[in-house]
């Protein structure tokens, strides 16, 4: 008999004795129970704590099958194979969790053109600050690179000091 159906069986004949609580709380807090339960078992068996982590995360619904599973994914990840075969899933995961379409908030929807202008289109814009022909920005030489500004503002802090 499969764990799913003993949880079912107990949370019906129980039913009477849950007061107020949903059967499908009791039901998710049953799974997680019994999921902790299942890799303290696999830990004290001295499996790595990834590994029982992936094992029971996956299917749980029979016990002894975890157990197995645990174990060969512990014979096999001592193979060369391995790391690869991890490296590559990881890839294909983060792809296509870039690819899945997210909820997007109002802020980030693309604005939709209309044939009125906008408000922030007919404010008038101020010209920029009218610069020297001879300085650049910062008052630098125009024909002084940017590592030669950092030098420069750099010796004008130090003879300051």
């Amino acid at each position: 008999m499969s764990l799913e159906a003993l949880i079912d069986r107990a949370l019906d004949l129980f039913a009477p004795f849950l007061g107020e609580r949903e059967p499908q709380e009791v039901k998710e807090e049953l799974r997680e129970f019994f999921r902790k339960r299942l890799d303290a078992f696999l830990a004290e068996r001295g499996l790595r704590y990834d590994l029982a982590d992936a094992t029971v995360h996956g299917s749980m619904d029979d016990p002894v099958d975890v157990r197995h599973r645990a174990e060969a994914l512990a014979a096999y990840s001592t193979s060369p194979d391995f790391a690869p075969l991890v490296l590559g899933y990881k890839r294909v995961a983060n792809i296509l969790r870039a690819a899945t379409p997210r909820a997007r908030s109002p802020l980030s929807m693309p604005r939709r053109s209309s044939s009125r202008p906008s408000a922030r289109s007919t404010r008038r814009r101020r010209p920029p600050p009218a610069r020297s022909a001879s300085t650049g920005p910062r008052g630098a030489s125009p024909r002084r690179s940017p590592s030669s500004w950092r030098s420069a503002r750099r010796s004008t802090a130090s003879s300051t000091r």
